[in-house]
Protein backbone atom coordinates (compact mmCIF):
# COMPACT_ATOMS: atom_id res chain seq x y z
CA UNK A 1 0.00 0.00 0.00
CA UNK A 2 1.01 3.62 -1.03
CA UNK A 3 -0.72 6.77 -0.60
CA UNK A 4 0.40 10.36 -0.80
CA UNK A 5 -1.00 13.09 1.54
CA UNK A 6 -0.28 17.03 1.10
CA UNK A 7 -0.09 18.46 4.77
CA UNK A 8 -2.24 21.64 5.16
CA UNK A 9 -0.68 25.09 6.56
CA UNK A 10 -2.14 23.88 9.52
CA UNK A 11 0.06 20.81 10.95
CA UNK A 12 3.34 23.42 10.02
CA UNK A 13 5.40 24.02 13.65
CA UNK A 14 6.88 27.21 14.52
CA UNK A 15 10.14 25.83 13.13
CA UNK A 16 8.99 25.13 10.22
CA UNK A 17 8.84 20.90 10.48
CA UNK A 18 5.84 19.01 10.24
CA UNK A 19 3.92 18.47 13.19
CA UNK A 20 5.11 15.03 14.63
CA UNK A 21 1.42 14.25 15.59
CA UNK A 22 0.27 14.68 12.00
CA UNK A 23 3.29 12.18 11.49
CA UNK A 24 1.77 9.72 13.63
CA UNK A 25 -1.92 10.00 12.90
CA UNK A 26 -0.99 9.19 9.32
CA UNK A 27 0.87 6.16 10.46
CA UNK A 28 -1.81 4.61 12.29
CA UNK A 29 -4.53 5.12 9.85
CA UNK A 30 -2.11 3.71 6.79
CA UNK A 31 -1.62 0.53 9.81
CA UNK A 32 -5.78 -0.01 10.12
CA UNK A 33 -5.92 0.06 6.18
CA UNK A 34 -3.77 -2.55 6.35
CA UNK A 35 -5.07 -4.20 9.01
CA UNK A 36 -8.54 -3.67 7.45
CA UNK A 37 -7.21 -5.13 4.52
CA UNK A 38 -5.49 -8.42 5.40
CA UNK A 39 -8.66 -9.43 7.92
CA UNK A 40 -11.74 -7.78 5.92
CA UNK A 41 -12.69 -6.48 9.02
CA UNK A 42 -12.75 -2.92 10.72
CA UNK A 43 -10.97 -2.95 13.92
CA UNK A 44 -8.74 -0.28 15.88
CA UNK A 45 -4.75 0.30 17.30
CA UNK A 46 -4.21 -1.36 20.56
CA UNK A 47 -0.41 -1.03 20.18
CA UNK A 48 1.76 1.99 18.41
CA UNK A 49 5.24 2.40 18.43
CA UNK A 50 6.23 5.34 16.36
CA UNK A 51 9.78 6.57 16.05
CA UNK A 52 10.59 10.01 14.42
CA UNK A 53 13.96 10.07 12.54
CA UNK A 54 14.17 13.84 12.81
CA UNK A 55 12.49 17.06 12.10
CA UNK A 56 10.10 16.38 9.13
CA UNK A 57 10.36 19.11 6.83
CA UNK A 58 7.18 20.62 5.90
CA UNK A 59 5.99 21.72 2.44
CA UNK A 60 6.48 18.75 0.21
CA UNK A 61 4.14 15.44 0.07
CA UNK A 62 4.55 12.77 2.39
CA UNK A 63 4.66 8.98 0.90
CA UNK A 64 3.40 6.64 3.33
CA UNK A 65 4.27 3.11 2.48
CA UNK A 66 3.07 -0.71 4.27
CA UNK A 67 2.93 -3.97 2.77
CA UNK A 68 -0.26 -6.12 2.94
CA UNK A 69 1.72 -9.64 3.06
CA UNK A 70 3.81 -8.57 5.80
CA UNK A 71 0.90 -7.84 7.98
CA UNK A 72 0.52 -10.85 10.78
CA UNK A 73 -1.58 -12.67 12.98
CA UNK A 74 -0.61 -12.32 16.47
CA UNK A 75 0.85 -16.07 17.38
CA UNK A 76 -1.93 -17.00 20.13
CA UNK A 77 -4.50 -14.46 19.14
CA UNK A 78 -5.47 -14.52 15.67
CA UNK A 79 -7.76 -11.47 16.10
CA UNK A 80 -4.22 -8.94 16.95
CA UNK A 81 -2.52 -8.21 13.72
CA UNK A 82 1.37 -6.27 13.79
CA UNK A 83 2.43 -4.48 10.77
CA UNK A 84 5.06 -2.02 10.02
CA UNK A 85 4.51 1.23 8.22
CA UNK A 86 7.29 4.29 7.08
CA UNK A 87 6.49 7.94 6.22
CA UNK A 88 9.23 9.67 3.81
CA UNK A 89 9.43 13.16 2.29
CA UNK A 90 11.45 13.63 -0.71
CA UNK A 91 12.69 9.88 -0.38
CA UNK A 92 13.93 10.61 3.43
CA UNK A 93 12.33 8.24 5.76
CA UNK A 94 11.11 10.80 8.25
CA UNK A 95 9.32 8.43 10.66
CA UNK A 96 8.02 4.65 10.95
CA UNK A 97 5.89 2.62 13.30
CA UNK A 98 4.93 -0.63 14.33
CA UNK A 99 1.08 -1.17 15.31
CA UNK A 100 -0.70 -3.18 16.38
CA UNK A 101 -4.13 -3.87 14.87
CA UNK A 102 -7.58 -5.80 16.53
CA UNK A 103 -9.77 -6.77 14.00
CA UNK A 104 -13.37 -6.71 15.57
CA UNK A 105 -15.62 -9.15 13.78
CA UNK A 106 -18.85 -7.33 12.88
CA UNK A 107 -17.41 -3.85 13.34
CA UNK A 108 -17.22 -3.37 9.58
CA UNK A 109 -20.97 -2.94 9.41
CA UNK A 110 -21.35 0.19 9.86
CA UNK A 111 -18.61 1.58 8.04
CA UNK A 112 -19.49 0.10 4.85
CA UNK A 113 -23.17 1.77 4.96
CA UNK A 114 -21.34 4.92 4.92
CA UNK A 115 -18.75 3.75 2.28
CA UNK A 116 -20.92 2.59 -0.03
CA UNK A 117 -22.76 5.94 -0.35
CA UNK A 118 -19.92 7.98 -1.58
CA UNK A 119 -17.85 5.07 -2.77
CA UNK A 120 -17.81 2.40 -6.19
CA UNK A 121 -19.38 -0.42 -4.22
CA UNK A 122 -16.29 -2.66 -6.09
CA UNK A 123 -13.79 -0.74 -4.60
CA UNK A 124 -15.50 -1.54 -0.89
CA UNK A 125 -16.64 -4.89 -1.85
CA UNK A 126 -12.17 -5.54 -2.42
CA UNK A 127 -11.53 -4.61 1.17
CA UNK A 128 -15.13 -5.63 2.91
CA UNK A 129 -16.21 -8.56 1.16
CA UNK A 130 -18.39 -10.25 3.58
CA UNK A 131 -20.17 -6.75 4.08
CA UNK A 132 -21.19 -5.85 0.98
CA UNK A 133 -23.17 -8.95 -0.35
Amino acid sequence: MRATWRPRDGFRRADGSLAPAALTALLDEAAFWLGALKTGESGMTTELRVTLHGPAPFGSPVVVRGARAAVQARAGDQRYWDTDVEARIDGAVVATAGITFVAVRGAARRLVTGMLAINDPARVQRVFPAYTR
